[in-house]
């Protein structure tokens, strides 16, 4: 579809739908399924329930629900209104959700009965009844009072597309709340313009996995009704993931979007030889894709299969797309997200703003007419993220402070979050590379790697990986990167778990990933206590340099988590504790306390030796008359 083909506004394109397909289902909820006419008669109450409540156009409408098919209602009747909504989550602790509330200042609340209650805590004072205009504060508005109403034919408002369509609450890497506005023609050019075989709805069943909280979850539902499929909603906070490939199976599910963390974790749960028959488009984003996902991910879904591995964000709800069959090979150990779609210029530049070369790394800026207008009530925060490009009005430029790098082709390759790229021991170290590397072993079903500052100033790496084997050990893994990847891209500490922890999106939560404790890692060698004095010296010695409880007298140092900044610190303390030279390579030849032990009491033993041999030679070298002086003062 061209711009110029593209409907006023997301109400006008759904009517377009509804009229095409009335009798299709549009949504399949835990308790309800709604043909489109159905839906969109539900919208229109609400629409005009709205209406009358407040005739102000372009104004925000909070919901506070769950993703069932009256919430779906709510959301199209909204805009149907005219007004923009946004989808607080119900999960999130009151706190958040008061200052989300606070930033928002919106003037109606639409509740459904389980979280009435919980609307009340937030508002303080609540102001209940939904009749006439609201004073001041927030009214909260049940929705069944909106579904209530008896009008049920379309509102035909006039709306721009450049009006708000909604705003995403997103805390980014400040943890501070910030909402990114979300225009009608940014989501219609998202929905329309990337869709595969537009007049085929028919069959097409559409997975909704998370809330509309998300950006996610926000695509997902106007994709899906924008183009006449059939929503699927699966409340994956209750039901769990165990009961995602079984959910699929049951609906028949064609096309699924998720985290790529979350695809991992679908993935491990699968019996071998489990296909997908029906799954015909799978799409994931928000993480790097790595080679080893598409190879497990090609053995439970046809070859025709349609991998979409995009790259968007909430300032931009499209970017860029790589587009393949799962047949096809993968060359590279991330998979790249691919080129600009239409209305789409990606470049990337250095600390100055200035483009880089093809293959350098530097950061994504997009420039796009799909570019969100800023951020709500945050106008200096818009300004450093968002600029105008002069001479062009409708397009924006913004700065994603997320890392890249162009192939000759112009292929984009996503490298993660400025923070992915971190200094080790004065190497720029790209975190996704270690992941890719450890997701390619047998015995590794998932991996996050994490960059954590120490008391030197330096940072160490700490690898996060979930087995797929019970008996692999850190000195496992450590041997197998280290066939591939230079010493100082090899993590210090493998933190073992049974799961990864995941954001509501799928994504995996690296503010809730574990800090390294002081526990002894799982090692191959079994522990081992040290026996003589100059053993339990070292031991202790190791212990407190490497920050752990105790060490064995076998275990391989860099195993512990050793590394050259650490051996320093060891051999200097170990030379003047047992009063001989130690070097730093003297500890990577004898790598445990065992082997260090042997050395430092060989050198002791040569010291003493030396000593005897060295006083034999003066005396021999004394006169006779030197020997019976030293004699007589003797």
């Amino acid at each position: 579809m061209t711009l110029a083909a593209l409907p006023t506004s997301v109400p006008a394109c759904f009517e377009q739908v509804v009229e095409r397909y009335p009798d299709r289902l549009a949504l399949v909820t835990e308790t309800a399924a709604w043909t489109y006419s159905e839906l969109n008669r539900q919208a229109n109450r609400v629409a005009h329930s709205l209406l009358a409540l407040a005739t102000t156009h372009s104004e925000p409408v909070a919901l506070l629900m769950d993703t069932e098919a009256p919430m779906m209602a709510a959301v199209l009747g909204i805009l149907k209104a005219g007004k923009f909504f946004i989808v607080l989550d119900a999960a999130a602790p009151d706190a958040r959700l008061r200052v989300v509330l606070d930033d928002l200042q919106p003037r109606w609340l639409v509740v459904d009965p389980q979280h009435e209650a919980q609307a009340r805590r937030l508002i303080v004072p609540p102001i209940p009844s939904p009749a006439g205009e609201a004073e001041g504060g927030i009214r909260i508005v049940p929705v069944a009072s909106l579904l209530a109403c008896p009008d049920d034919e379309n509102p035909s408002l006039a709306i721009d597309g450049n009006a708000y369509l909604s705003i995403i609450y997103t805390s980014g890497s400040t943890g501070e709340p910030k909402g990114v506005l979300r225009t009608h023609r940014a989501t219609l050019l998202r929905s329309l313009m990337t869709t595969d075989n537009p007049d085929h709805g028919e069959g097409q069943h559409f997975a909704l996995l998370t809330s509309l909280t998300f950006g996610m979850g926000h695509y997902s539902f106007f994709r899906a009704l924008l183009n006449g499929r059939t929503l699927h909603q699966l409340d994956l906070r209750q039901q769990g993931v165990a009961s995602l490939p079984s959910w699929m199976e049951r609906h028949r599910i064609t096309m699924l979007r998720v985290a790529v963390s979350l695809l991992r974790q679908w993935l491990s749960l699968l019996e071998p030889g489990q296909t997908f028959p029906d799954l015909s488009l799978i799409q994931v984003g928000g993480e790097p894709l790595y080679r080893a996902d598409v190879e497990q991910l090609r053995r439970h879904v046809a070859p025709t299969c349609i991998i979409r591995n995009v790259y968007s964000s909430s300032e931009v709800p499209a970017i860029t797309q790589y587009v393949f069959p799962a047949s096809a090979p993968v060359t590279g150990a991330i998979v790249p997200v691919g080129y600009g779609i239409a209305d789409i210029t990606v470049q990337i530049v250095d600390e100055q703003e200035q483009p880089v070369e093809p293959g350098q790394v530097g950061q994504i800026v997009v420039i796009s007419r799909m570019v969100s207008p800023g951020y709500w009530r945050k106008p200096d925060l818009t300004d450093s993220r968002f600029a105008p490009i002069p001479g062009s009005p409708d397009l924006r430029l913004y700065r994603t402070g997320d890392l890249g790098r162009l192939r000759p082709d112009g292929m984009l390759e996503y490298i993660g979050r400025a923070d992915a790229l971190v200094k080790i021991r004065g190497y720029r170290v790209g975190l996704p590379i270690i992941e890719s590397t450890l997701l390619t072993l047998p015995s590794v079903k998932q991996a996050a790697v994490a960059a954590l500052p120490i008391p030197t100033g330096d940072s160490r790496l700490v690898a996060y990986v979930v087995p797929s084997t019970p008996s692999v050990t850190a000195s496992d893994l450590r041997a197998a990167l280290a066939e591939t990847l230079p010493d100082y891209m090899l993590p210090s500490t493998f933190i073992l778990l049974d799961a990864m922890p995941l954001t509501d999106t799928g994504k995996v939560d690296r503010q809730h990933l574990p800090t390294p404790g002081h526990r002894r890692p799982a090692l191959a060698v079994p522990f081992a206590p040290p026996t003589t004095p100059v053993e339990r010296a070292l031991a202790e010695l190791w212990a407190e340099v490497l920050a752990l409880d105790e060490v064995g007298l076998h275990d391989p140092f860099l195993d512990l988590g050793g590394d050259s900044l650490l051996a320093s610190q060891i051999v200097a303390r170990a030379g003047g504790l047992f009063d001989v030279e130690v070097a730093q390579r003297d500890l990577f030849l004898t790598p445990t306390v065992a082997q260090m032990a042997a050395l430092i009491g060989q050198r002791q033993v040569d010291s003493v030796d030396g000593q005897v041999r060295r006083l034999v030679e003066e005396v021999e070298r004394l006169t006779d008359a030197e020997a019976e002086q030293l004699y007589d003062l003797s």
